[in-house]
C-alpha cells in the first residue's frame, strides 16, 4: 500500500462525511457528530486494514504470456525528495502525539490536585440516572477552572470552578446535564481518538475541518440534552456567560462552553425549530457494521497510475508466428524500457506502461523497428511482420590506385564471435543473401576498370537495381543513376557475373530486392 493509495482513500472517507453531515444540516446533531465519528474510526482503522487485506493472494487464471519487465531507474532526486516527504509527514506527527500525551498527563495531574466535591454526589448520580449513565461520576472543584469540563472514560470527572458552589440550582442542574451528556456519549475517547487521527494525517486540511465540525456537533449534541429539560433562553445566557470567562484554549478536557463556534451553538440553542432527538437504537446498532463495510470496501483498493498494454504477434514474410524472440520497448525521451519475448505463438505483451511513445524493436535482422503513441489507459495492438530487406552494397573500382596491403589479424575470440554470428543468422527464420563463398570472398574478386573506359578516362558512380532470385542469379538489372552508357553496361555485366545463396524464409527460397552501387574512378582521390 503507498502513500497516495492511502490518502485517496482518506480524502473519500472525508469529502463523503463533510458531505452527508451537509446534507443532514436539519438532521440532530447527535446524529451528525454519530457520522463524524464513524468516520474517524474508519480513518483510525484504514492503514492497518489496508495493510492487513493487501496481503491476501487471490490467485486467478491468465494466459500464459512471457512478459519479463526491465528495471526501470529511479532519480536520485525522486528518492531524495520522497525521504523528505515522509521525515516530514512523521515529524509533524510525533510532534502532535508528544502534545496528545501531555494533555493527557495534565489532565490526571488535575484531577489529583482538585478537591473532592461530594455535597452534590446525590444530585449527579440523579442526573446521570435520568441520562441513562450507569457509571459512578466524580464531582471536582479547581479554582482555576474557567468552566465546566469532562475527563475520563472508566471513572469519568466532572470538574467545576470553586464558585459553582453559588451557583443557582438551576444554573448548575445545566451545567451538570451538559457535562453528563459528554460522559454518555463517551465523548472524551471519541474526541482522544479523533486527535489521533489528526496526527497521523496532520497536513490533510479535511481532516482539521472534520475535526472541527465533530466538536462543534457534539457540544450542540449536549445542549440538545440540556434543552430537553430547561429553558432555552436562560441556557443561551449561561453559555455566554460561561464564554466570556474563558481567555484560553486547553485540549485537557470537554468545556461545556467555549469562544470557538459559540454564536453558531447560541443560534442554535434558540432555534425553537432545530431537531433535539438522539440517534435511535437501530442507528447505533447499524455503525459498527456500517464502518467494518466501509472498511472492507476501500481498504483493499489501491491506487495505480494509469497505464497502458501493448500487445501484439512476430510474424515472418510468409505469415508464419515466429516464437521465442526477444523484443525491446523503449521510451522516447523518457528512462522507461522493457524487455519482452514472443511466446510459441508469435505473441508478446507489455503490460502496466506509462503514457508516451515507444520504439519497439528486436535485435535481429528484418524486423522492422515500430514507433507506437500509448495514452493512459490505452490498449493497443501492433503486429509486426518481417521484412526482406533490399541487398545494398558499395564498392569502388580503380583504374590506378596502388594495392592496399592490409596486415591486420583479427585476435581468435573476435574470428570466434564472427562464426556465432554466422551460426545465429543461418538459423533466423528469415535470411538474406549473400555471395557465394561469402563476403570475404566477394570482396576478393572485385571487378576490373575496363581498359577502353580506363582509356577514355571515363569514370562516375553506377547504380543498379534489379533482384537476386530463387536461384541465385541477378535479374531484371537495371542502371537508376546517370552515367555514361559504357559504365552502365560495365557495371550491369559485373552484378551478372556474380553467383548468390538466395535469400531464405525458413528455408524456403526467396527472390530479395538488390541494389548495388559502383565507382569507377581513375585514381585514388587524396584529401
Amino acid at each position: 500500500m503507498t502513500e497516495l493509495a492511502l490518502l485517496a482513500k482518506v480524502t473519500l472517507v472525508l469529502v463523503t462525511s463533510l458531505a452527508v453531515t451537509r446534507v443532514a444540516a436539519r438532521a440532530s446533531a447527535s446524529m451528525r457528530t454519530l457520522i463524524l465519528t464513524s468516520a474517524f474510526c474508519v480513518l483510525l482503522a484504514l492503514p492497518v486494514v489496508s495493510i492487513a487485506l493487501s496481503s491476501m493472494a487471490v490467485t486467478v487464471p491468465v494466459m500464459a504470456v512471457v512478459t519479463i519487465p526491465a528495471t526501470t531507474p529511479t532519480s536520485p532526486i525522486a528518492v531524495l525528495i520522497a525521504f523528505w516527504l515522509r521525515a516530514v509527514w512523521l515529524i509533524g506527527s510525533v510532534s502532535l502525539f508528544l502534545r496528545i500525551i501531555t494533555a493527557m498527563w495534565r489532565a490526571r495531574a488535575m484531577r489529583a490536585t482538585a478537591i473532592l466535591w461530594t455535597s452534590r454526589d446525590a444530585l449527579v448520580a440523579e442526573l446521570a440516572r435520568d441520562a441513562g449513565v450507569s457509571r459512578s461520576i466524580v464531582t471536582l472543584l479547581r479554582e482555576d477552572a474557567r468552566a465546566p469540563l469532562t475527563m475520563g472514560i472508566m471513572r469519568p470527572a466532572i470538574v467545576l470552578p470553586t464558585d459553582a458552589q453559588t451557583w443557582t440550582e438551576s444554573d448548575l442542574c445545566r451545567a451538570l446535564v451538559h457535562e453528563i451528556e459528554h460522559i454518555r456519549r463517551n465523548d472524551w475517547v471519541v474526541h482522544m481518538l479523533a486527535r489521533v487521527v489528526c496526527a497521523v494525517y496532520w497536513f490533510h486540511p479535511l481532516v482539521w475541518a472534520a475535526w472541527r465540525r465533530l466538536r462543534l456537533d457534539s457540544e450542540r449534541a449536549c445542549d440538545d440534552g440540556v434543552l430537553r429539560r430547561a429553558d432555552g433562553t436562560a441556557y443561551a445566557e449561561q453559555l455566554l456567560l460561561l464564554a466570556r470567562r474563558l481567555n484560553t484554549r486547553s485540549a485537557v478536557g470537554l468545556f461545556m462552553a467555549s469562544r470557538t463556534d459559540l454564536a453558531t451553538r447560541i443560534a442554535a440553542v434558540i432555534d425553537s425549530s432545530q431537531r433535539r432527538d438522539r440517534p435511535g437504537r437501530l442507528s447505533r446498532i447499524a455503525t459498527a457494521p456500517g464502518v467494518m463495510l466501509v472498511l472492507l470496501a476501500i481498504a483493499p483498493v489501491q491506487a495505480v497510475r494509469a497505464s497502458a498494454t501493448l500487445t501484439g504477434n512476430l510474424f515472418d514474410p510468409f505469415g508464419g508466428a515466429v516464437e521465442n524472440v526477444k523484443l525491446y520497448l523503449e521510451q522516447i525521451g523518457g528512462t522507461e524500457s522493457y524487455q519482452g519475448r514472443t511466446d510459441q505463438t508469435g505473441h508478446f505483451a507489455f503490460k502496466a506502461l506509462p503514457a508516451g511513445t515507444y520504439r519497439l524493436a528486436a535485435p535481429m535482422d528484418f524486423v522492422p523497428a515500430t514507433t507506437i503513441a500509448l495514452s493512459a489507459g490505452a490498449a493497443a495492438q501492433r503486429d509486426i511482420r518481417m521484412e526482406v530487406e533490399t541487398l545494398t552494397d558499395t564498392f569502388t573500382v580503380c583504374a590506378d590506385c596502388p594495392p592496399e596491403i592490409d596486415t591486420y589479424v583479427p585476435p581468435d575470440s573476435l574470428v570466434a564471435e564472427f562464426q556465432r554470428d554466422r551460426m545465429e543468422a543461418s538459423n533466423q527464420p528469415v535470411k538474406g543473401p549473400e555471395p557465394v563463398g561469402g563476403w570475404e570472398s566477394y570482396w576478393s574478386r572485385l571487378p576490373v576498370y575496363p581498359r577502353t573506359l580506363r582509356d577514355a578516362g571515363l569514370e562516375g558512380i553506377v547504380i543498379v537495381e534489379g533482384r537476386i532470385g530463387t536461384d541465385g542469379l541477378a535479374s531484371d538489372l537495371k542502371v537508376v543513376s546517370d552515367v555514361h552508357p559504357a559504365l552502365a553496361s560495365a557495371a550491369v555485366e559485373a552484378v551478372q557475373a556474380d553467383r548468390w545463396e538466395p535469400g531464405r524464409v525458413r528455408g524456403i527460397a526467396i527472390e530479395v530486392p538488390l541494389r548495388m552501387t559502383i565507382a569507377y574512378i581513375l585514381r585514388a582521390h587524396h584529401q
